[in-house]
């Protein structure tokens, strides 16, 4: 007996031993350069994720296509979507970059993620959680889309990371999987969905002046009705600005209170807020704060953490860019999306408010640095306005002012979207040619 019990204490040990060692393994994911688990990855939400995408399309395979642009945090098939990637990169095969025929593709089911700018193979590990060898990682090419081929007997699927821009993809294989057939009921669901507007692909329509695949809303009439917006300051309501500047203390009643040529200031060791009377909130954070693993995931975190401290914000915000410069700061620029569509400032209110977007956070190894944003929301009016140009018209418009009689140069993107200017929100159709965008209005 006595025997058996040190032969139970010793692989006790033993088990412990390895556990201890393997904990000062994985201590530090970053010192270590066989798996990334995605550092932080554990803070990333569907609805995160969602706040990243700018839209989402669900190709049906029979020429009809659903688009999903506002109100997708949290619902059950984004989550399913999510699930799929994660899981194609954790449990598929990596077979690199391939040939893709843009006609054979649509003519099969597919789920689109779009994002208005570029990701890096890096952080999609970090987004949908996934476990990825790093040199399988770092294989994934920059990309702005994500395109999921869900088989309809639930056996395979296949995702692809695209970059619109280079033309290039990274590609993942996988096979039996129940998040495969969840996948294509979760679009076979959406396919029921009414839809503000109908959307077409340009490639499956034959058309010729568009240099890729575009998804364009359109309308079967000669022309289309929409709920306009109106623009409010929440903030001028009874101590309206005030309020809002107390979400970002830890103790509101110690803030000093001091108002100099228009601007209102309020502030405390680590803290300064400050309205502007061009309606501009702007949050300083001088605290000192564990620093993180400089990422866009630590950093996009905090980002969200500041937005969702304030619960003043009313309108569904998405990530509409971001920059990093030599420092290593990273800019988050944020925008509205209402009635399935994008909301922006025109570049007359840009340059009025000193801000290129409605919302933007600076910030650099997880630390907030800084945090502005307009503070107007827009609500749907009961006013009825008219969309009398498509974006065919608006096309041809363009190229008559641009080209004359002269041969045009491809459509690289078409955009319908809501532009804000001051009191004004008008419905337009921002066309990029050349890496150039032009607006055209829908009147």
């Amino acid at each position: 007996m006595k025997n058996t019990g040190k032969f139970l204490m010793v692989v006790f040990l033993m088990c412990l031993a390895i556990y201890q060692a393997g904990e000062l393994w994985f201590e530090d994911f970053s010192s270590h350069n066989f798996f990334w688990f995605g550092n932080f990855s554990s803070s990333f939400d569907a609805k995160d994720v969602g706040y990243i995408t700018d839209r989402l399309i669900v190709n049906l395979g029979d020429g009809k296509v659903v688009c999903k642009q506002s109100d997708i945090y949290n619902k059950k098939y984004k989550k399913d979507f999510d699930t799929a990637v994660g899981e194609a990169m954790s449990r598929g095969d990596f077979v690199g970059q391939q040939e893709l025929d843009w006609n054979t593709l649509l003519k099969k089911r597919a789920v689109f993620y779009q994002y208005s700018f570029n990701l890096k193979g890096t952080d999609s590990a970090d987004i949908f959680k996934a476990t990825v060898k790093v040199d399988t990682l770092n294989k994934i090419t920059d990309y702005n889309t994500i395109i999921l081929l869900p088989t309809s007997d639930g056996s395979e699927m296949q995702l692809i990371f695209y970059n619109t821009e280079k033309k290039t993809n990274s590609v993942f294989n996988m096979k039996n999987s129940d998040v495969i057939s969840r996948c294509y009921e979760d679009s076979e669901l959406l396919g029921k969905e009414e839809q503000k507007f109908s959307y077409i692909s340009t490639v499956l329509n034959g058309f010729t002046i568009f240099d890729q695949n575009i998804f364009i809303p359109t309308w079967a009439n000669t022309d289309a009705k929409y709920n306009q917006l109106e623009p409010y300051n929440y903030l001028e309501e009874s101590n309206g600005v005030e309020k809002n500047a107390d979400v970002f203390f830890d103790n509101p009643i110690g803030k000093t209170v001091t108002k100099s040529k228009g601007v209102e200031t309020f502030g405390d060791e680590s803290t300064v807020v400050k309205y502007y009377s061009s309606g501009v909130l702007e949050y300083s954070n001088y605290k000192v704060e564990t620093e993180r693993e400089n990422t866009f995931a630590n950093n996009y975190i905090s980002a969200l953490s500041v937005l969702k401290k304030d619960a003043y914000l009313d309108n569904e915000f998405y990530l509409d860019s971001y920059t990093v410069d030599n420092n290593g700061n990273y800019t988050f620029y944020f925008n509205y999306k209402t009635e399935d569509l994008k909301l922006k400032p025109t570049e007359s209110l840009s340059s009025e408010i000193g801000m290129n977007s409605f919302i933007e956070i600076t910030a650099v190894k997880g630390r907030v640095s800084k945090y502005k944003k307009y503070a107007v929301s827009y609500k749907k009016s009961n006013s009825i306005a008219t969309a009398s140009t498509d974006y065919i018209g608006a096309i041809d418009k363009l190229y008559s002012k641009l080209y004359g009689s002269n041969t045009p140069k491809p459509v690289s993107d078409v955009e319908l979207c809501y532009l804000a200017n001051g009191k004004t929100v008008d419905l337009n159709w921002i066309i990029d040619i050349d890496g150039e965008e032009y607006i055209t209005s829908t009147r």
